[in-house]
């Protein structure tokens, strides 16, 4: 079992294991770090143990998605969709302690050849790396969209289809707890339609047109200087490039080995 697990910790996974039919460690691939983040995820073992089934039957049915895998080093596309911004990771986190993804639509190109499946892994991709911190495991993340410029070309309509089962369907340990549009244009209801089409009633609940940096700011409990920054040069808090070679050294490294988009 994992060193650096508190006894509790190391107690819940491995009630995990015995629940899954993984006790034995050697004939097994989950690793304790694949794990733990079903047990910080929900309490209730039940639930723990539904989500990751869950998830390996959604990776069995929709393998053309993750193939090649989810890594920068062995998809120059995904490496290109993530280095243009189109979603990003800011140092910045809300009230409760939720890490936020920072979408920009405007930046995604659609005369360039792209296809849905491509801006569908990039976003898969983003959320593979959310889940890799335990904060936005055990508090969830919140989605912050600012849709300055937005043309109807920037929209993919098959993308939302392509990843909001795997991302909100139970099958990832993660909790969206907010998607937040700003500065939406005039057709945003043709937008909203489309987001949340394939949502649960309940999950389109949490869809909310902000109307200011300051109804945000209130919102997410984040001061209004830093949203100004992340809105309009976002480059002084996070260089994207410099996240790539990041992500890409840690790949090279395997230290993602625990991602559970890869994990078979």
């Amino acid at each position: 079992m994992g060193e650096n697990m508190d006894e509790n910790t190391t107690a819940a996974v491995l009630a995990l294991r015995q629940e899954l039919g993984l006790e034995n460690e050697d004939e097994c691939k989950q690793s304790d770090a694949i794990l733990i983040k079903f047990v910080g995820w929900k309490a209730d073992l039940a639930r723990q143990a539904q989500c990751w089934q869950n998830l390996q039957q959604w990776k069995s049915e929709n393998k053309e998605l993750l193939t090649p895998p989810l890594r920068l080093t062995q998809d120059p596309d995904l490496k290109r969709l993530i280095q243009e911004g189109i979603m990003t990771q800011p140092p910045i986190t809300d009230k409760d302690g939720r890490p936020i993804l920072f979408g920009r639509l405007r930046l995604n190109n659609t005369s360039d050849g792209r296809t849905a499946e491509m801006v569908a892994r990039m976003a898969m991709y983003n959320i593979e790396v959310m889940l890799n911190r335990p904060e936005a495991i055990s508090n969830g993340i919140v989605v912050v969209h600012d849709f300055s410029g937005l043309k109807m070309s920037n929209i993919m309509p098959r993308v939302p289809a392509l990843i909001l089962d795997v991302i909100l369907g139970h099958k990832l340990p993660i909790r969206v707890a907010g998607v937040y549009f700003v500065n939406a244009p005039f057709f945003f209801p043709a937008v909203k339609a489309i987001i949340g089409a394939g949502m649960t009633p309940k999950m389109r609940k949490r869809l909310h047109r902000v109307p200011s940096l300051d109804t945000l700011s209130t919102i997410l409990g984040v001061d209004l200087t830093t949203l100004e920054i992340l809105f309009e040069r976002i480059d002084d808090i996070h260089s994207q490039s410099a996240w790539v070679e990041q992500r890409i050294e840690i790949e090279n490294s395997n230290a993602d080995a625990d991602s559970l988009l890869l994990a078979v």
